[in-house]
């Protein structure tokens, strides 16, 4: 077992070789990208004709879009409208890849020089002799004409995700992008081949059950890249017509529940009173999902395709928060368990994500899942490997031990036993007293934080339960009461949420050296922070302004809401009611700026130089609650970004606050 170990983190390193592989060589500039060359035509119908689509009517319809295709789930069909012109002057044959392997139907009619049209078929509906190209994804021959602009339309009818990129391929170096991504899955497969045996071998060694379950679930994660990426249906079914994405879309569906039963035996929820009926009521929930979600491959209907997967999901996160939980309390292994846990969802939000088109299809985003599940299942599988190990290891050293003593007792050493024993006792009090206060040290720090939490959460909890007895004993009496009752409530969930995300040893923003530096979505953070502080301010008057956001920017989105909560609980807290808080922003040349602005009383000039001071608060502050760190820690984290906090204010006109995130540096070819 100790050699296998090594080997996986072998193959680790062959998985994120093939990666940097296939990305470096699949981006060159022989393969053409069709981002932004295409025009889209939704027909829910399916009645227009290719002949519908040459009169002026039916063409003025197509709308030019731009990036990939990203139609999410669809019924019905869809036309795509493509204007071609050679790339090369030298290459006259050109492949056009679909690169999705699920896409039931893709018919690909062009133009030829008489105005005729020639047609070509693929799909995995169809039957491999049916198609003009037997490969994994829709791929045509495309001949273009020297210095002419080539026609092409494509009718698509999939009730799979519509979520692809298309390339436009030189013959030769088509060929040798497919080598480079058969390299990376091929590295993927045997990963998880090594992953299934192994773990089979110590299931039939200890009888461990854990090992089993983690092998079904690997090869479930298996199957549903085999199938997922074409190559089940494609070369195992090809001459097989109609749907051959069935084994594929059954794994998909019961891969989850399976590593939820892994979970679950490895963490030892079962056995924990306290955790034992919750988990088994969810384990039972998610057995009913993937029973119903498979009878729902007889009858396909892309809502409950969409509401199962944010189902798992769902079950996914509840469980990495138990996971998070047990890590917080000193399991171990559930710390490494979450830490994979999290990439995985990741990634698994990631496909979701591509599926419904929010995010655009690429080799990264494609192949993100299927890393996601070798990484995981190379992590774990160490782990639980490991645990066994240090079983057996324990179990080899007890025995040595006892043996050992067995043979001083007959030796008649028990003099020098307790002498030895009475020294190495001497020197573990000094060595206990030396460290003494450096093991109080990381003691304090490490319960810091989870003491904190825990005497926050049970006041809450009581206030919580006591405002819901309230609200339900008044639902029929004062409205006002009712309200207030309610406010309560939602300060409470406000406090639980912000406990939960800020004060947890993992996730407390102020504890870290880096920032974890992500692209994300502009609008809801903005959204939330202003969801807040209506909790404070109920009378004033809070609003975002979306005209001018940005859609994304980069950021650490933990530390940046933190920053605009203080921001905006501020800008409630000091002005009178009825004020006016308005959350915006903009990009420019600097980078990308978040604006909060109030039109209160503002700021004294001469509190201005002092308002980032930590433990300051000005004239303006009265009598309010307050420590004065707030809008220290603010710059501190935006500091952590790379960026800046600004304040602006006029005394009687209002205050502005400008958070600065300046824009990434350009990487050169």
């Amino acid at each position: 077992m100790k050699g296998v170990i090594p080997g996986w983190w072998l193959l680790l390193l062959l998985l994120a070789h093939g990666l940097a592989q296939a990305s470096w060589d699949g981006s060159g500039a022989e393969a053409v990208s069709l981002s932004g060359r295409w025009a889209l035509l939704y027909d829910p119908q399916k009645r227009l004709t290719l002949a519908d689509l040459e009169t002026h009517a039916v063409a003025a319809r197509f709308v030019t879009q731009s990036g990939h295709p990203g139609l999410g789930y669809r019924s019905g069909v869809v036309w795509l409208r493509l204007e071609l012109e050679r790339p090369h002057a030298a290459i006259p044959i050109w492949w056009l890849e679909l690169q999705s392997p699920t896409l039931d139907t893709a018919i690909l009619y062009q133009r030829r020089a008489d105005g005729s049209f020639r047609q070509a078929v693929a799909g995995d509906q169809r039957a491999s002799r049916d198609q003009d190209v037997h490969y994994r994804n829709p791929l045509f021959r495309l001949e273009l004409p020297e210095g002419q602009t080539s026609t092409v339309y494509l009718r698509l009818e999939s009730r799979n995700p519509i979520s692809f990129a298309m390339l436009l391929w030189p013959p030769e170096r088509f060929v040798s992008a497919v080598n480079e991504l058969l390299l990376l899955h091929g590295l993927i497969l045997a990963a998880f081949v090594l992953l299934i045996l192994s773990n089979l071998w110590l299931y039939i060694a200890s009888r461990d059950a854990t090992f089993a379950l983690f092998s079904l679930f690997t090869l479930a994660n298996l199957l549903t890249m085999l199938g997922n990426e074409g190559y089940l249906p494609y070369y195992l079914l090809g001459g097989l017509s109609g749907p051959k994405d069935l084994l594929g879309t059954l794994t998909c569906i019961w891969a989850p529940v399976l590593g939820a039963g892994f979970q679950v035996h490895y963490l030892g929820l079962l056995r924990t009173p306290e955790l034992a009926g919750a988990t088994r009521w969810g384990m039972v929930s998610m057995l009913l999902a993937a029973l119903a979600a498979s009878l729902n491959t007889l009858f396909p209907e892309w809502e409950w395709r969409l509401l199962y997967q944010s189902w798992t999901l769902l079950c996914g996160v509840v469980l990495l928060l138990l996971a998070v939980g047990l890590g917080v309390q000193g399991l171990r292994r559930a710390r490494v368990l979450a830490a994979v846990q999290a990439v995985y969802l990741v990634t698994l939000a990631l496909r979701m994500g591509r599926n419904l088109g929010w995010i655009e299809a690429g080799l990264l985003v494609d192949n993100a899942l299927y890393l996601g599940m070798a990484a995981y299942a190379l992590v774990m599988s160490s782990a639980v490997s490991r645990s066994y190990e240090n079983l057996r290891r324990d179990k080899e050293l007890a025995k040595s031990e006892a043996l050992a003593l067995a043979q001083r007792n007959e030796q008649h050493l028990e003099a020098v036993v307790a002498e030895r024993t009475r020294a190495l006792e001497a020197t573990v009090a000094q060595v206990q007293a030396a460290l003494s206060l450096e093991r109080h040290a990381r003691e304090e720090q490490r319960h810091f934080l989870a003491t904190v939490s825990h005497e926050l959460r049970t006041p809450l909890a009581v206030i919580d339960a006591t405002a819901q007895n309230l609200e339900i004993d008044h639902e029929d009496g004062d409205p006002a009461a009712l309200e207030r009752y309610r406010k309560i409530l939602r300060a409470t969930e406000r406090m639980t949420r912000l406990i939960s995300s800020s004060l947890d040893e993992q996730h407390f923003g102020l504890l870290r050296s880096v920032a974890q530096m992500r692209e994300t979505a502009t609008a809801p953070l903005l959204h939330d922070a202003a969801s807040s502080a209506r909790v404070l301010g109920e009378t004033h008057v809070i609003r975002v302004e979306e005209s001018r956001l940005p859609a994304s920017l980069h950021c650490d989105p933990e530390l940046l809401l933190l920053v605009l909560r203080t921001i905006t609980d501020n800008a409630v807290k000091y002005t009178p009611a009825g004020t006016r808080v308005v959350l915006g922003g903009w990009a420019d040349d600097e980078g990308v700026k978040l604006q909060v602005s109030d039109d209160g009383p503002g700021i004294a000039a001469e509190d201005l130089p002092r308002i980032f001071e930590p433990n300051y608060r000005g004239r303006s502050a009265g009598d309010k609650a307050g420590t004065g760190l707030g809008l220290s820690l603010a710059q501190r984290m935006m500091q952590m970004q790379g960026g800046s906090i600004a304040i602006a204010s006029t005394p009687g006109a209002g205050c502005q606050v400008t958070l600065l995130l300046p824009r990434l540096p350009l990487r050169r070819a």
